[in-house]
């Protein structure tokens, strides 16, 4: 019997609550009184013993919506803002990595992000560097000096011994550092911490106070400003070399502490002094990976989507068939199906239905398109240039054309799919063209030649021999795979001339030997 009327035989179930109703007033009533909105709880919990094919499919079914939703929430998320900093800081880092160190910024707020007085002297074209000086002998966690504006030329020596000496108002300042005042400049140590390293196993670089403040840091990685650690004689074995006084162990270093990592632009670390040849190598080899992953072969298909748009509904990003998507250096001509609007569509003057293409896993967007309606021809042919370099797309456009009098001669079904309006899906031919332009990366290139600037000239005529003895091996190898052919040929021939070679008696191709 019917829950509600409680007079009639029950009809329906509810998918919800499995209350049992007999006609559409007793569902509504029950919708009204209960809250009950007539849908399954698709992730309801269902014993062991009660599971079938049936929940089974369900809970199958539940997943594929998940994993759906998910990749359409993926396609619709807008890209995520670049992060750019102000342009005195933009200049400020651009600045120190002309002088060949990498300046790690912290997100702005940080105690030491605002305690940062670092410069740049646009006038003097000097970097102006904020100084700290820790004497951590001290007791109570060490003494901190601060030198607000230091010019990258000044020496060391100077900037410390105007902490050392006695002035006015700084006597007690003298007392507490008059262990090192005693020593003197020349017989104190100076370290300056290398960033990334374990807080277990920290490694310190060894400054020559006799030298600028600029070729020291050179090479470098500063967090904000530089901090020098100044050590007795005594103190010395505290401070331990690094491990590997390269950069690869630094390059961590940017991803700590919430830090924005501008000091390269490339993603390759500076080059110092020690190891030229082997970093040289490393680059190379790492730009040579980098290619060959992003690379594309001839004939390869290139992975496409497409959206389109009616009035204000829009549909969400669907993939293309394989023999519907562009192959790789290859001009061909396809058609794609235009699904049906959900909307009633009428062709006047006022709608517009438009498409967007995607290719290489949205790498490359299209702008919205009209096909059909205003601004759009009768029977459109879109023409999609795809511009190559190398084994790269460096850039896709998109433009709708009116269709020529050979297509409509020989495609003339697809003419009259786009004048009937109630044919669906439509068919629109798409052109796709590749456009080979060899693009030169001018700021790559001259970025690696100032990096190798400081490659030792041994180690880097070292790596040169060992990279064109590699491509000549390779030259010489695929010149005998191509001639091998020949060259039996030729000895072939040869021993076929000779009578001694053939028992006394002189053979030619395509004649039989005389018995």
């Amino acid at each position: 019997m019917c829950d509600m009327c409680t007079s009639v035989a029950a009809k329906y179930t509810c998918p919800g609550c499995l209350k049992h109703t007999c006609s559409l007033g007793c569902i509504k009533k029950h919708k009204e009184e209960s809250g009950c909105t007539g849908k399954r709880d698709k992730l309801k919990y269902v014993p062991m013993k009660e599971m079938n094919d049936s929940t089974l499919m369900s809970d199958f079914h539940v997943l594929e919506e998940i994993k759906r939703a998910d990749d359409i929430a993926k396609r619709c998320r807008p890209p995520f803002p670049k992060a750019r900093l102000p342009v005195h800081l933009d200049n400020l880092v651009r600045q120190a990595q002309q002088r060949r160190v990498e300046l790690v910024l912290m997100n702005p707020g940080m105690s030491r992000r605002l305690s940062n007085s670092t410069r740049y002297d646009t006038r003097n074209r000097k970097m102006m560097w904020r100084l700290e000086w820790l004497f951590e002998g001290l007791p109570d966690g060490g003494t901190k000096m601060v030198d607000d504006r230091v010019q990258e030329d000044a020496t060391l020596a100077e900037v410390l011994s105007s902490h050392l000496e006695l002035q006015p108002g700084t006597a007690a300042k003298q007392f507490l550092l008059r262990d090192y005042a005693d020593i003197g400049v020349s017989g104190l140590k100076v370290f300056m911490r290398k960033e990334g390293t374990p807080a277990n196993q920290p490694g310190f670089y060894s400054i020559d106070t006799t030298r600028s403040l600029g070729s020291q840091l050179a090479g470098k990685v500063v967090i904000e400003f530089p901090v020098l650690l100044v050590a007795l004689p005594s103190e010395e074995d505290r401070y331990p070399a690094p491990q590997q006084p390269s950069f690869p162990s630094e390059a961590n270093a940017s991803h700590q502490f919430g830090m924005q990592p501008m000091g390269h632009q490339f993603g390759m670390q500076p080059m110092g002094r020690g190891g030229p040849g082997g970093r040289a190598g490393s680059i190379v080899l790492a730009l040579i990976i980098i290619a060959v992953a992003s690379a594309h072969r001839e004939g390869d298909f290139i992975q496409a989507s497409r959206r389109s748009q009616f009035q204000e509904l829009r549909t969400q990003w669907s993939d293309l068939v394989g023999h519907h998507c562009p192959r790789f250096g290859a001009d061909r001509l396809v058609a794609i199906p235009v699904p049906k609007p959900e909307k009633e569509f009428t062709y006047t003057a006022q709608e517009t239905y438009k498409i967007q293409l995607s290719f290489d896993d949205d790498s490359f967007i299209t702008s919205w398109i009209s096909i059909i309606g205003r601004h759009a021809p009768p029977v459109p042919v879109l023409d999609v240039e795809i511009r190559r370099s190398g084994d790269e797309i460096t850039r896709v456009t998109a433009r709708v054309e009116y269709a020529p009098d050979a297509y409509i001669k020989n495609h003339a079904q697809l003419v009259n799919e786009f004048k009937n309006t109630t044919h669906w899906p439509k068919h629109l031919l798409v052109r796709y063209r590749f456009n080979t332009q060899n693009d030169v990366d001018l700021d790559r290139g001259l970025y690696l030649l100032l990096q190798l600037r400081d490659v030792d000239l041994d180690r880097g005529l070292y790596l040169l021999f060992a990279v064109g003895l590699m491509v000549t091996i390779i030259l010489i190898i695929n010149a005998a795979s191509g001639a091998h052919l020949k060259l039996a040929q030729f000895l072939q021939d040869v021993a076929g001339d000779d009578p001694a070679a053939s028992g006394g008696a002189a053979t030619w191709k395509g004649e039989a030997k005389a018995e």
